[in-house]
Order: structure tokens, then C-alpha cells, then sequence
């Protein structure tokens, strides 16, 4: 027999209010799973509720059902895959208090919090106590890593049901069924054929599953929502109840000339301009930070919110450019981040990515910036020569000729 189809409906966010302000009673409910249990697409997997569960919402990424003994259940999907740690059982433990109260829910306190093993998969269990119509309640919950999302269940029942709402969401997670586990977010190293590659921090790894797609979502308001892997790579760093951190380096059409301690000021004028010319908020001037074996530039655009950082430096024919957002470091966590990230880059193709600069630049640049430069004073010094010279020998009588 093959999985029931899942049937979508709307619902309020604040499901199963109704049955929090009032007493939870162990009306007799009809069944309504079939025994290959939901078929979930989004989740990439089937849930098997146990016996007395009467289906309220089944979607994709998103289970709601009622036993006859009261316990409300909910399972459902967050948009990237956060490791189970001490820091997110942390976040996601505040985070349901704030979201029970925000249903209505009062007097909810952390009772528990704990990371084992349910299912074969690492999860982080969370019980908060609760007051309902009639006196206490509590909730259960549990999350873990899904592949390229995070899974989370919860039950809530009143007192008398304590025992069987914990003992479901056990059951629960015991008999789940997923295709796949967390999915690897690669070595540690990011590129693209554009021509750069780096090595990331600690905690930072690629995006997998969907998770580009809310990314670009974020980025879109920064300039760049495409995100091609052939002129860009992407890097997060995830976040429990929170947006992620994000880096994204891209290469640019922008070109410069010569880019070193001498000239930084007169690049930097050049590029501040093209970038931050009509910005209404003034922006600092950039200061430089070593980007691989060269010097990039390096500013902290005033944006509402969230810290931001962006970095460029030249390569081959153009520039690369780094954008860093902070979904939840601050100001100096993410220039941490980006700093040792650009440090970390290195150039590919010719010469190792070498900016290619016309002569007439290198000119410019020297007469400009290095005027002392033995590369100018030394022409100069032999042209000088050579006049000096010319003149002397000029200046020398001829001899007399022989009178007859």
C-alpha cells in the first residue's frame, strides 16, 4: 500500500491556541495515518505518529496532529543546517520560549536542556514548563541536523499527559525515517573559476541543499543575487534562530593600476568614488589589509542593522570583491572573519593571478607616487649624463687649423 498523498491546508500560525486556553481533554479521536506513516518531501522522509494521532496539517515541511490523550504535536523545518552544539541548543531553547509566548502561551520556563543520541542522530532536547487552562503544561521539544535544513519536533500536553507527550516524541523520533543525513558543507575551502580561492574559518562552510536560495535573498539587497559559481563563491557560517553569517567573493569588471603602500590613497580615492560616490551616509576611506601576496582594501559600509564589510582587491584583469554580512557576530567577530579569510586567499591562473598593468600605468605610477624611485632617478640621472656630456664635448675649441 502505498503513502497517502499529502494534503495541504492553511493554517494560523497560533495552532492549537484554542486548545491551550482550555482544559486538555482525552476526547476519543479517529486515526487517521496510514501505516507507512507522512511522506514528507521537503523533510526527505516519512513520519510515523503513534497509535491515537489524528492528522490537523500535512504538508512537506510541515506536520500537525492531536492525540486522544491531548498531546499536541508539530514537526517542522528551519531554513538552514545548524550543528547540535551548547551554543544553538542554547539559541533554540530561548527561541521556543519566546515563540510559546508569542502563541499566548504563559509562565513558560526552561526546564531542561540536553544533547543525546535519538534515533542514531546527534539532538538537542529542550522542556519548558507552561501554564494552561487548568493548571500546568509542559512542552518537549527536539531538533537536529536535516540534509541542508533543521528538523524540529515538539509536543505540549497538560500535566496529567506529561509522560505520554515525552514518551510520543520519543517514539517519534525513534521510528522516523529520513533519506539522507546532514550533508557535507565540503573541506573547509571555497573557489570559483573566476580565479581566487580561499580557506575559511573555523565553523564556515559551503551552502548545501537549499540553502543558496534564502541566501540570495540576502545578497540581492547587497548588489549580487546571482551568486554564479563561475565569478563567485559563497561561504556561511549558521546561526540557531538567526540569520547565518555570510561571505561571498566575486569577481568585478573594476580595474585599477598599481595597488601597494605608495599609491593606496590615490586608489583608494578612485575606488571610494566609484563605489560609495552618491551614498547618503558618508563611508570612511578604506584601509588596506593583505589579501593573499598583495594589498586590498578594506571598508565597513554604515548599514542598518547588521555589520558589513567589504574588501577588494586586483587580480589578473579585474578585481576580486568580498562581501561580509553578519547574521549574528558582531562588528568585531565578522571583520575577524573576513581579515583571515582574505589573508588565506590565493590567486590562480598566469603568474599566479598577477594584476596585468600597461606601461603607460607603471609610468604614471612611478613618476606619481615614487618619483625617488631609482627606477626614475636612475633614466633621469643617465639622461642628465648624456646632455651634460653632449654640451661639454660641444664646448670643446677645435683645433687650429695649419696656416700656409
Amino acid at each position: 500500500m502505498s503513502a497517502p498523498t499529502p494534503r495541504r491546508r492553511r493554517s494560523s500560525p497560533a495552532w492549537g491556541l484554542a486548545l491551550l486556553a482550555a482544559p486538555l481533554l482525552a476526547a476519543p479521536i479517529a486515526r487517521a495515518e496510514s501505516a507507512e506513516g507522512y511522506r514528507m518531501n521537503d523533510l526527505g522522509g516519512t513520519v510515523k505518529l503513534p497509535a491515537g494521532y489524528e492528522n490537523d496539517l500535512w504538508a512537506d515541511w510541515e506536520l500537525k496532529s492531536k492525540s486522544s490523550r491531548g498531546v499536541l504535536f508539530k514537526l517542522w523545518l528551519s531554513e538552514y543546517q545548524v550543528p547540535v552544539n551548547a551554543d544553538s541548543l542554547a539559541a533554540w531553547a530561548a527561541h521556543y520560549k519566546e515563540e510559546l509566548e508569542d502563541e499566548g502561551v504563559s509562565q513558560v520556563q526552561i526546564a531542561r536542556t540536553e544533547m543525546n543520541d535519538r534515533g542514531g542522530r546527534r539532538t538537542g532536547m529542550v522542556t519548558l514548563s507552561l501554564q494552561i487552562a487548568g493548571g500546568a503544561g509542559v512542552a518537549y521539544y527536539a531538533f537536529f541536523e536535516g540534509a541542508g535544513h533543521t528538523v524540529h519536533l515538539r509536543t505540549v500536553s497538560a500535566a496529567s499527559s506529561t509522560r505520554a507527550a515525552e514518551a510520543d516524541l520519543d517514539a517519534i523520533l525513534a521510528q522516523m525515517q529520513l533519506d539522507g543525513g546532514p550533508l557535507s558543507g565540503g573541506d573547509g575551502t571555497v573557489s570559483t573559476a573566476a580565479g581566487f580561492q580561499a580557506t575559511l574559518p573555523e565553523g564556515w562552510r559551503l551552502p548545501v541543499g537549499k540553502e543558496i536560495e534564502p541566501i540570495r535573498k540576502i545578497t540581492a539587497k547587497m548588489g549580487e543575487a546571482e551568486l554564479a559559481e563561475d565569478r563567485c563563491w559563497t561561504a556561511l557560517h549558521p546561526n540557531a534562530a538567526a540569520e547565518p553569517d555570510l561571505l561571498f567573493a566575486c569577481k568585478t569588471g573594476l580595474q585599477v593600476g598599481p595597488l601597494d603602500e605608495y599609491s593606496f590613497d590615490a586608489v583608494e580615492a578612485e575606488v571610494h568614488a566609484r563605489y560609495f560616490g552618491r551614498a547618503e551616509t558618508p563611508v570612511a576611506a578604506a584601509k588596506p589589509v593583505p589579501v593573499g601576496d598583495r594589498t586590498g582594501l578594506l571598508y565597513s559600509p554604515p548599514v542598518a542593522g547588521q555589520p558589513v564589510k567589504l574588501a577588494l582587491a586586483p587580480y589578473a584583469a579585474s578585481m576580486m570583491q568580498l562581501w561580509g554580512r553578519a547574521g549574528a557576530l558582531d562588528e568585531a567577530g565578522l571583520e575577524a572573519a573576513v581579515t583571515q579569510t582574505l589573508a588565506a586567499t590565493r590567486f590562480t591562473g598566469d603568474d599566479g593571478g598577477k594584476p596585468i598593468i600597461g606601461f603607460d600605468s607603471w609610468v604614471g605610477y612611478y613618476l606619481k607616487h615614487r618619483p625617488t624611485s631609482p627606477l626614475v632617478l636612475g633614466p633621469g640621472l643617465l639622461l642628465v649624463g648624456l646632455v651634460g656630456g653632449g654640451a661639454a664635448l660641444s664646448r670643446r675649441k677645435r683645433p687650429d687649423a695649419d696656416l700656409d
